[in-house]
């Protein structure tokens, strides 16, 4: 069932996202501007999470031109249409909506990514793809988050994946630290899924990991460092944490989705890819790699 409506959503991806055209007139196939697909994950039937995408979206602006970059936007649903929030009814509605949506009734995690097929990012122009999960905070008070400055930051120093430090996460690594002086962030060997951009390149390698027969969806962001970088899958592979700005992981204290079923899934992946495949797994830890100085090269 999940792959036939995969399937079916290439149709919907392809004329709802290629070139992006929907939303902004002024834009053209030949605008020399860096393209972006923001990704939000996704509404559901926890008014709490609902509220955080919708605060959210506050980060896009009202434009898909922010500066030198082109930044398109989606947002998934998995709820029924009766249960979804007006504010999604509305910007359905309007012509100029800032984003175009997805449903998959019913659907899982690792489905919604799994529809972001890399085929179809390359083929709208995408340079990058970021995914913001429902249970992450990137406004005041929570947090500070910034599109086009994680762009800047993943363009001057060359990252394939990044992220803003996490607050209240479970890898404490990841939080906000003390910075030395010229310091904005450091080189990492893990980076959680929780507001995470990558390069077009970069995610054709997650989405590799993105197996549906085991669909709990975790894993993937402690498998990527050896999988994708130390494999010389990517060449040169890159994770910048950007220190100078911070998200808030769970700020209403939530239950996790994080269950031991989805646990399972991990583990169930990890065994059959070494038996099946001959691929060994292997969890890294989101250890410092070494720092990043502001303009430094």
């Amino acid at each position: 069932m999940e792959t036939d409506q995969l399937n079916g959503l290439e149709n919907v991806l392809k004329s709802e996202v290629a070139f992006g055209v929907r939303h902004d007139m002024n834009f053209t196939q030949t605008d020399e501007r860096i393209k972006a697909l923001f990704v939000f994950l996704s509404i559901g039937n926890v008014q709490e999470r609902v509220k955080i995408i919708e605060d959210n979206l506050k980060v896009l602006g009202t434009s898909a031109n922010l500066g030198r970059y082109r930044v398109d936007c989606l947002i998934f649903s998995y709820t029924s249409y009766s249960n979804e929030p007006k504010w999604l009814h509305d910007m359905e509605k309007d012509p100029k909506a800032r984003c175009t949506i997805v449903r998959i009734y019913g659907g899982r995690y690792s489905l919604f990514l799994k529809t972001l097929m890399p085929s179809l990012l390359r083929e709208a122009g995408y340079n990058y793809l970021t995914i913001s999960l429902d249970d992450v905070s990137l406004v005041p008070p929570y947090g500070n988050y910034n599109v086009t400055e994680i762009f800047d930051f993943m363009e001057h120093y060359k990252l394939h994946v990044s992220s803003p430090a996490i607050n209240n996460t479970s890898h404490a690594r990841l939080f906000p630290t003390t910075l030395a002086p010229m310091q904005i962030g450091r080189l990492v060997k893990m980076i959680e899924f929780q507001t995470i951009s990558f390069r077009t390149d970069a995610w054709a390698c997650q989405y590799e990991l993105i197996d549906l027969k085991y669909p709990g969806g975790w894993g993937l962001d402690v498998w990527f460092y050896d999988y994708c970088i130390l494999s010389g899958r990517l060449r040169e592979g890159r994770m910048g944490l950007l220190d100078t700005m911070q998200v808030y992981h769970n700020p209403h204290g939530l239950e996790s989705t994080n269950t031991k079923e989805a646990s399972r899934f991990m583990d169930k992946q990890e065994r059959a890819w070494n038996e099946e495949k001959g691929i060994r797994l292997v969890q890294q830890r989101a250890a410092t790699i070494s720092n990043i100085f502001l303009f430094e090269e």
